[in-house]
């Protein structure tokens, strides 16, 4: 029975040496397999070197495309109405008349590349650019001979068929007759097609009765798209 224990026991320590053996073994060759890969890794890419110095200026590149042209506006300030008003119709469409010759005419800030945004007593916007857009700031006073009196202001667009109008009803002028009413407000306009863009803008406005109208003035705001 003793003999069959110590043999038992004998077997058990050699299985667990041997297991022991294995486990290391084991471990050794992975040790070692990692730092072989490690050296090889190390041989085929090298150590990192210093950064190196920095490199002459490479040449210009091209130029890029020209940027948006700016913002602007225009104020022209009409002087000939001042000493002859203009003579307003009962009931017709009449032009706003402006020569741009008063003192506040300011043109020193068009947007660049414009030359002009009124010629002819019309707006002109033939050099922007179609989806633009202006803002139209008019100022006149009228002078109606009857009490009472309704008064409408618009502007034409657009030529021979194409041709329109944005009209915009004042209201009734009822201070009495012979009193001068100074009307201002603002129009806003779109380059939306050529239609618009290419032909002249004009103003006028209308009278349920006969009157007279100082014109003072037309400031135009040029926002670009």
């Amino acid at each position: 029975m003793s003999t069959t224990v110590t043999i038992n026991e004998t077997i058990q320590q050699l299985t667990a040496t041997v297991n022991e053996t294995t486990q290391n073994v084991t471990a050794a060759i992975t040790e070692t397999t990692q730092n072989v890969t490690v050296t090889i890794d190390q041989v085929i890419r090298g150590e990192k070197g210093d950064t190196g110095a920095t490199g002459p200026q490479g040449p210009q590149g091209p130029a890029g495309p020209p940027g948006p042209i700016g913002q602007g506006f225009a104020d022209y300030n009409d002087a000939a109405t001042a000493n002859t008003p203009i003579s307003v119709t009962a009931n017709t469409w009449t032009a706003l008349t402006n020569d741009g010759l008063g003192a506040y005419t300011n043109t020193a800030y068009l947007p660049t590349g414009v030359t002009s945004l009124f010629s002819n007593n019309q707006i002109d916007v033939s050099e922007l650019d179609l989806g633009d857009v202006v803002n139209l700031r008019y100022d006149f006073t009228i002078t109606p001979n009857v009490n009472g009196a309704f008064l409408e202001f618009r502007l034409t667009l657009g030529a021979g068929a194409g041709g329109y109008t944005l009209e915009r009803p004042i209201g009734t002028l009822s201070n009495g007759a012979g009193y001068s009413y100074r009307v201002t407000g603002e129009f806003l306009v779109y380059m939306g097609d050529t239609n618009t863009r290419d032909n002249p803008i004009g103003l006028e406005v209308k009278c349920s009765e006969a009157a007279s109208v100082v014109n003072a003035g037309l400031v135009i705001t040029v926002v670009r798209r």
